[in-house]
């Protein structure tokens, strides 16, 4: 029970800086809607290169989606998959500085820097001032782990005007949920600091009570999709936020937790499912929850995806962008058929 208080401390500690930025947040957006500006300007005279860094998006999901989204794989064309991929470690701050930074960026390296904070944030840095020097112009949003916090802390560009880089997740969520007609039902805070209490709890019980302490202590679904739709939402008004004003060569680095979040969802693949026989039918055979939750955060990012592409082939810059998705490493769960438990966590999207 002291232990279990303690680190209920701990957690609730945190939770008062989780909701000072919740605070921030709403401060700086409209809570009703925020307006569609564009964040993104390609060029059609000049070359055009994205980078889609979708965080934990598991590579062995692509195949299936393309299967289960028929309309989609049409979409992709083009595309060259990769599915023998490694990726440095199982976290993003292990898995992500390589793959911005390249080699100079690898975890030996990183657990050997006296000043790991700056080590992260010079990865990021390193493909933008590249193509600055190239001669492009530069943006970048929602860059992962900025300066190691959650809160958008994007000080390490500061030296670098230049750069123009911004924070989307969540601030497009309640344009989302008002446009296709869902209302908040929990309070993502509250439920917050209610898991705080319950994982405290569960520290405290013996190991074999914490199975039937969990089963009745769960996040809802609901709150799982709030989450999920703050980082969905920047990717499903890409369209809107993209325009054809762009200068000369234009480099684009688009950040998502779209994949990293978790959610049950219908076969609109936009509305949660609340009930497992409102889900989205899938074809994967697989019982683990994570797994189809997993999927289906996957499949709604294809999906929408698949509409920017053809947004950029209806506008006549499809043939001067070249398009990169990338992740910085999987989950650690088995799929049916696909390798096993440990290599999928190191198996990211490509």
């Amino acid at each position: 029970l002291v232990m279990g208080g303690i680190k209920y401390k701990d957690i609730s500690d945190g939770f008062t800086s989780y909701s000072q930025n919740i605070s921030e947040r709403k401060n700086a957006v409209s809570v009703d809607e925020a307006d569609l500006d564009s964040v993104y300007h390609l060029s059609r005279d000049g070359k055009n290169v994205i980078v889609l860094f979708l965080d934990r998006a598991v590579s062995q999901f692509f195949l299936p989606s393309m299967d289960l989204l028929d309309e989609v794989k049409s979409q992709f064309d083009g595309f060259v998959y990769y599915p023998n991929t490694l990726s440095f470690g199982s976290f993003t701050k292990e898995g992500s500085p390589a793959m911005m930074g390249g080699y100079e960026y690898t975890p030996d390296k990183l657990y050997s820097s006296s000043n790991r904070v700056s080590f992260h944030n010079e990865s990021q840095l390193v493909a933008p001032l590249l193509f600055l020097d190239a001669g492009f112009e530069v943006t970048m949003t929602d860059p992962p782990l900025p300066n190691y916090s959650d809160r958008g802390d994007l000080s390490a560009f500061d030296d670098y005007p230049q750069i123009a880089v911004s924070e989307l997740n969540g601030k497009y969520k309640q344009r989302f949920f008002k446009e296709i007609g869902y209302s908040n039902k929990d309070d993502a805070d509250l439920e917050t600091k209610k898991e705080a209490r319950n994982f405290a709890l569960m520290q405290a019980l013996p190991p074999l009570m914490r199975n039937i302490f969990n089963k009745f202590c769960r996040t809802s679904g609901d709150v799982k999709y709030q989450t999920f739709a703050s980082a969905f939402s920047a990717l499903y008004y890409l369209s809107e936020i993209t325009d054809f004003n762009g200068n000369g060569n234009q480099y684009i680095f688009i950040g998502s937790d779209s994949t990293h979040e978790p959610s049950t969802l219908k076969a609109n693949l936009l509305l949660p499912a609340m009930k497992e026989e409102d889900e989205i039918q899938l074809n994967i055979s697989d019982e683990d929850e994570r797994v189809r939750t997993h999927y289906m955060s996957f499949l709604a990012t294809m999906k929408t995806l698949g509409s920017f592409f053809d947004y950029l082939r209806d506008n006549e810059v499809w043939d001067n962008t070249r398009i990169i998705i990338v992740s910085d490493h999987g989950f650690d769960f088995e799929i049916d058929g696909g390798l096993d438990l440990k290599s999928t966590m190191v198996n990211p999207l490509l």
